[in-house]
């Protein structure tokens, strides 16, 4: 699959990411404040506003300083303690972030933490407003918790930089792209959801349900979208009639220009001639 692609498809898959805060909070650790070692099942934001004290990640030694903000992903050795009775003034919050079976931080490695001394206050907004949403009985104050969260890693991700994007060893992501790259090459053709199937080994009902949890659509769905994402580049890169357009992305000719219309608001040939691509003669509206 070409990096074009593999950039797609990630990105269809971050963008059905499921989240979920597990708590938010502000707190001045006590000097007992301590593990040894332990792997947590939770990824965590420490937010660094005073003390001192160390942290163990993975292998590496950290001592945090005020201004620093940490993501700490779940599912690696850890450590955490005080050195003196100047512990630690911080905000922090507990939360999972995974897309399918896959979590976010296995996906996209990035450094455990960055300098926010020119964004105190900025972060220190978000995570009050964080915990006074987590803490809030109002019913839709859970997707104030989700956006926020989700700003919270836009800015970390953002300011970090990504040092690797990993899909690779994930039974899902490898069977997804078995699947994505057979639909891609087979646009032009008829593709049923047995040959889906046939092609990963799946019950039909667990295939959908893991097809949509990873990209966000149904099998059909994302037919649908290659089929007309394909056909707008044709019809605005190519002189190529509507009939052959259809052809090539496997619909028939009356569905194709009905499809087109409800995805994008005109037919095939008012949207060509919006785009000033010059075509073959045809009728079809």
């Amino acid at each position: 699959m070409s990096l074009i692609h593999q950039n797609r498809l990630l990105k269809h898959y971050l963008s059905n990411m499921q989240t979920t805060v597990t708590s938010a909070s502000f707190v001045k650790v006590p000097r007992s404040w301590g593990n040894m070692s332990f792997v947590p099942e939770l990824h965590k934001f420490y937010f660094i506003l005073d003390g001192e004290g160390w942290l163990n990640i993975n292998g590496h030694e950290f001592s945090p300083r005020p201004g620093q903000l940490f993501l700490i992903p779940a599912g690696v050795p850890q450590g955490h303690g005080t050195i003196s009775d100047h512990t630690y003034v911080k905000y922090f919050c507990h939360f999972t972030a995974s897309v399918g079976d896959m979590s976010l931080l296995d996906i996209l490695q990035t450094p455990y933490f960055i300098e926010v001394h020119d964004d105190m206050d900025r972060v220190k907004k978000l995570f009050q407003d964080l915990m006074n949403y987590f803490k809030s009985p109002d019913l839709i104050a859970v997707w104030k918790v989700k956006s926020i969260l989700f700003e919270l890693l836009h800015y970390f991700i953002g300011h970090a930089g990504i040092e690797k994007v990993n899909l690779t060893g994930a039974l899902s992501h490898e069977k997804m792209e078995i699947v994505v790259k057979y639909i891609e090459e087979h646009l032009s053709e008829p593709i049923t959801m047995k040959e889906l199937v046939s092609l990963v080994h799946m019950n039909p009902q667990y295939f959908s349900q893991l097809f949509k949890s990873m990209l966000g659509l149904s099998p059909v769905q994302y037919i649908h979208e290659l089929r007309m994402q394909k056909a707008k580049k044709l019809l605005t890169t190519t002189s190529l009639s509507v009939t052959d357009i259809a052809s090539a992305v496997g619909i028939q000719l009356h569905y194709f220009s009905r499809l087109f219309k409800n995805q994008y608001g005109f037919s095939p040939l008012q949207f060509r001639m919006m785009s000033g691509t010059p075509a073959k003669k045809e009728n079809l509206t």
